[in-house]
């Protein structure tokens, strides 16, 4: 029976997100996936103070009510406040706040320590056991990459030469697009591309653009040859039901953009657009729907719309909403827009398409893949072509309508097809 320790310290480390990143979200699907499959023996490996603890599959799998409470998962987006926020600023004459505004935590949301609180009290704690308890030859599988940016976290793999160790390497956008990233991110990106190079057996990535920069980068650093596999991410099974969205989320025209809320995200080229259509629309200015958390460079947003008032009733933040209201926010926009200046995958184009919604999408081979071609691609620095783009997806209901019929045939990749494919890869690379 194949053998897989599974790394469950970005899990541990989940209370310090009110919701759930892309990364966040790819990390807990590998480890529900793979814990419930009861064809392969998964183990759980927790870096502690003491050492690497050992967690059998039971232990892990009584935390899966924990996260989808945490994290709303599988709540009615109506549940959720950001989302019920979201809801009456598109349906009601919303004024915005004060222009001095700064990003505040969610209505709602309990803070770190509580939610740490509850995990550690609402679920049996246990100490586990030593790396005695991982089985000879097993297959060691780090999906949230945390653990590669401390490698004193990984030196136990040196006392067991015999474990095969295989990362998720998710990009290496902060060494090869240093500028649109902070200095701290790119340090802690040279100290996980070093540990890989240690210790792995293989890597998964997610795209075959990411395979591209990543097998570059490793042969700039001269690593030595080891396997580099490309499998396409799937997306959360919500993204792909059937749903009707609120009604008020479809009454006044809007677009969604979604992510961190950083500069390698692109937001100010929309920000740049929305001015164009104001000027262009005035009060018939469709709605700029921004969701995610903060990142590096995101308080520059708020001094652009500072300093340009008139786009202030036109945007609106809608910060760590849930999955459930990401999905329904998705299905009712008239289209999700994503400039970004560089991916690995994409998750929300993917995301969109599978709830029937155009994707507007920057012209980078990441997009490209993840969405099958069924986006329209742009250039990231293209005020014009995204202003147009916009338009016209404002004022041809027929061309929206033919687009959307064309992307009713977009098919994501399923979790059961995804997890199928990588069990397949750790036996070749055993």
């Amino acid at each position: 029976m194949q053998t897989i320790a599974f790394d469950l310290l970005r899990l541990f480390l989940g209370p310090m997100s009110a919701a759930p990143r892309g990364i966040d979200r790819v990390d807990l699907g590998y480890a529900l996936h793979l814990f419930r499959n009861r064809s392969i023996n998964c183990l759980g490996v927790l870096p502690t103070p003491f050492g690497p603890r050992v967690y059998d599959r039971d232990f892990v799998l009584q935390f899966e009510p924990f996260f989808d409470r945490m994290w709303g998962e599988s709540v009615d987006p109506s549940a959720d406040p950001v989302f019920a926020d979201l809801n009456r600023a598109l349906t009601t004459d919303w004024r915005p706040p004060d222009p001095s505004f700064e990003w505040k935590p969610v209505a709602g949301r309990l803070p770190i320590v509580w939610r740490y609180n509850q995990m550690l009290w609402s679920t049996p704690w246990s100490f586990g056991r030593g790396l005695s308890a991982l089985p000879q030859e097993c297959t060691y599988l780090n999906i949230g990459q945390i653990g590669l940016g401390q490698p004193r976290q990984l030196a136990w793999l040196r006392r067991r030469p015999d474990i095969r160790p295989v990362f998720m390497l998710h990009d290496v956008i902060p060494l090869t697009h240093p500028e649109v990233v902070s200095a701290g991110n790119i340090a802690i990106h040279e100290r996980i591309l070093a540990t890989a190079m240690d210790y792995a057996r293989g890597l998964l990535v997610p795209s075959e653009a990411a395979k591209a920069s990543i097998v570059k980068t490793l042969q700039d650093r001269r690593a030595r040859p080891f396997a580099v596999e490309a499998v396409p991410l799937p997306i959360n099974e919500i993204f792909t039901s059937k749903t009707s969205p609120e009604l008020g989320l479809a009454a006044r025209p809007y677009f969604l953009i979604c992510g961190s809320i950083e500069i390698r995200k692109n937001h100010m080229l929309l920000l740049r657009v929305w001015q164009r259509l104001q000027q262009r629309l005035g009060d018939r200015t469709p709605m700029l729907v921004i969701a995610g958390a903060p990142g590096f460079g995101g308080q520059g947003l708020l001094d652009f719309i500072a300093a340009h008032p008139a786009i202030r009733p036109h945007v609106v933040f809608a910060l760590n909403m849930s999955t459930a209201g990401i999905r329904d926010a998705m299905a009712a926009a008239r289209a999700v827009l994503m400039p970004s200046f560089a991916e690995g995958f994409g998750l929300p184009p993917v995301e969109a398409l599978s709830t029937g919604t155009p994707a507007v999408l920057s012209d980078i081979d990441a997009h490209r893949e993840s969405s099958e071609g069924y986006g329209i691609f742009l250039d990231p620095n293209d005020v014009d072509g995204w202003t147009d783009a916009v338009l016209r997806l404002i004022e041809d209901d027929a061309a929206l309508a033919a687009l959307r019929a064309k992307i009713a045939d977009f098919r994501p990749t399923t979790w059961d097809s995804h997890i199928a494919q990588v069990l397949a890869i750790l036996k070749d690379m055993g």
